[in-house]
């Protein structure tokens, strides 16, 4: 990894790779658990692409405002690294469901720690493809939970075909019918920010 000469910055990659190994490691599904449950289109709509997922978060015009905010928090480079990683990318969208005078507050430099741990709570160890999501939601009767790199736990539940995270305050998102393969892990496209606590 990179040295860093300013210290907020340092701080901020190690919150997102010092608690890689936290996260829990899912057990891989098969095709028959898969198909069992009623969400066919989350299931089969995984794209592989070039690049990490710091790359493609980078290159996407639905993910820019993500990216200022990984820029400003320092955390980008954390996301080039071996990982894997699974990201919950809130699109532009989601974004503007923050009043944007508060988002901008967020940007500040003094409120970098705030900011990193909420980008943090959108990341998991591991590569989680959606139907690796929905076989541990399965196995859960309903419900599966993850830890994030920020400490805190993201649950996962299936809304008719959609699948739906809800973070530790009560915020929920939806995941996007479409994830993309990096390099090192998998980016999901959700409609929302989860702050988590």
């Amino acid at each position: 990894m990179k040295k860093f000469c300013v210290s907020t910055s340092m701080v901020a990659i190690l919150i997102i790779t010092t608690n890689i190994c936290s996260a829990q490691a899912m057990k891989p599904s098969t095709s028959s658990e898969v198909a069992s449950v009623n969400a066919p289109q989350i299931a089969k709509t995984t794209k592989l692409q070039d690049g990490t997922v710091a790359d493609l978060i980078n290159a996407s015009k639905e993910h820019s405002t993500l990216s200022t905010a990984l820029k400003s928090a320092g955390t980008i480079e954390a996301l080039k690294t071996a990982g894997p990683f699974t990201v919950f990318a809130p699109t532009n969208d989601g974004f503007s469901k923050i009043a944007p005078a508060a988002l901008d507050d967020l940007l500040k430099p003094e409120n970098k720690s705030t900011l990193t741990k909420i980008l943090s709570n959108h990341v998991v160890s591991g590569n989680l493809k959606s139907e690796d999501i929905i076989a541990a939601i399965k196995e859960g009767k309903g419900v599966a939970t993850f830890s994030t790199l920020s400490g805190d736990k993201l649950t996962a539940s299936l809304d008719g075909e959609k699948l739906k995270l809800t973070d530790s305050n009560g915020n929920s998102s939806y995941v996007d019918t479409t994830s993309l393969v990096a390099s090192n892990g998998i980016i999901h496209s959700i409609d929302g920010v989860l702050s988590g606590k």
